[in-house]
């Protein structure tokens, strides 16, 4: 038998799946995922009698499929929404998704409470045991090195010290966007709390960070394992970051701190983390735009941008609001394609002069301290 998918037929595909994932039950599954079962489905039961005149089909040789059901439309479309719905239900499982962290972090493992997000040392096997391998069908594999039963390690052995890990509930691709959403969330409040105590810039090498995840869902699924690339989540850094009790306790604190923000502080808050760690993913000019749309993500309102993020970064920073002026002017001048690069702003070399600091250092600063002291 062969199939041929029109434009009609991909069309009707996504109208089916949108629909099906604006169910509250469906809401974990992505929409690549749904139309994947929606194709599945549909090949299952194309000369299943329950579902089409497959003798007519086959007699007439007509090309559209749905011309053969059986039985009133409406009953139809329930019984194949029902069973599309429930090979969706089956994909909606516990998964703990985990990414490789630098070697240059160092310290405890800890989880955030309510979060389902946190750090796992790779040599802490009683963190590993009770958060991952006991509800998780986690195949043998050998945290420590980061092998299965194989002797070549999947991330390199020396490449890594920390699993930064996210569980959520739903199918692998959904589980996985939203694990990294909450684990970039985390690092950014990670760096920020450990930057506000040192009063450095951290800084970084021209080395790769990981760029791979790896899924285990819970026990008894059919699929309980995946991996795959994924764009950086924390940069290679020159210097080690420690993370103790005491940075913990605070992080922790920060969490429960923001957990009772109304619903916009709480999307404001949720874009500026986002948009922080890719800044600090990024390099010099791509970073300056991320770091500047964190401080837009947290503080501006639309047709008063410049004031509204400046009255922002008054009460959080303490960075001199002066310095946000010039700042404000270069995030224009290259976002309106004006400057190629920082170095080229006609104001650049007197910033540096008059402010004894660059550009790319004070927006940081502002923007972690922002992220910080936000209530």
């Amino acid at each position: 038998m062969r199939w041929w998918l029109t434009a009609n037929g991909r069309s009707a595909e996504l109208r089916l799946a949108r629909l099906m994932i604006a169910d509250v039950e469906l809401a974990s599954i992505d929409r690549t995922t749904c139309v994947s079962h929606i194709r599945q489905i549909l090949k299952e039961i194309c000369i299943d009698q329950k579902f089409f005149d497959v003798a007519a089909m086959f007699a007439n040789k007509n090309n559209n499929l749905f011309e053969y059901i059986t039985g009133a439309k409406d009953e139809f479309c329930n019984k194949l929404y029902n069973k599309i719905s429930s090979a969706c239900m089956d994909d909606v499982r516990r998964r703990a998704t985990l990414i490789p962290i630098v070697p240059r972090l160092h310290g405890c493992s800890f989880s955030v409470d309510n979060e389902d997000v946190g750090l796992i040392h790779r040599t802490d096997t009683d963190s590993w045991r009770k958060i991952i391998e006991e509800p998780f069908e986690c195949l043998n594999w050998n945290a420590s090195n980061a092998t299965f039963a194989g002797p070549s390690p999947w991330f390199g052995e020396d490449k890594f010290t920390y699993y930064a890990f996210g569980i959520d509930k739903g199918a692998h691709t959904w589980c996985v966007d939203q694990s990294l959403l909450k684990i970039r969330k985390l690092l950014s409040v990670v760096i920020a709390q450990k930057a506000s105590k040192q009063k450095t810039n951290f800084h970084t090498t021209i080395a790769d960070a990981p760029r791979h995840y790896i899924q285990f869902a819970e026990k008894n699924t059919s699929i309980p394992f995946f991996s795959s690339g994924i764009e950086p989540i924390l940069p290679f850094y020159s210097s080690d970051i420690l993370i103790d009790q005491d940075d913990v306790v605070d992080i922790k604190e920060w969490y429960k701190r923001n957990r009772d923000l109304s619903t916009e502080k709480s999307n404001r808050l949720e874009k500026c983390c986002h948009f922080i760690n890719l800044a600090l993913n990024a390099k010099s000019l791509h970073g300056f735009v991320f770091f500047y749309i964190s401080l837009d993500a947290l503080f501006g309102e639309r047709y008063d941008v410049e004031r509204s993020i400046k009255r922002g970064i008054s009460e959080f920073s303490q960075v001199h609001v002066t310095r946000t002026d010039w700042l404000y002017e270069l995030r224009n001048e290259i976002i309106h394609g004006g400057s190629r690069r920082i170095s080229e702003w006609a104001r650049y070399e007197k910033y540096v002069s008059h402010f004894n600091s660059e550009p790319e250092h004070d927006i940081r600063t502002i923007a972690l301290e922002c992220l910080c002291r936000y209530r």
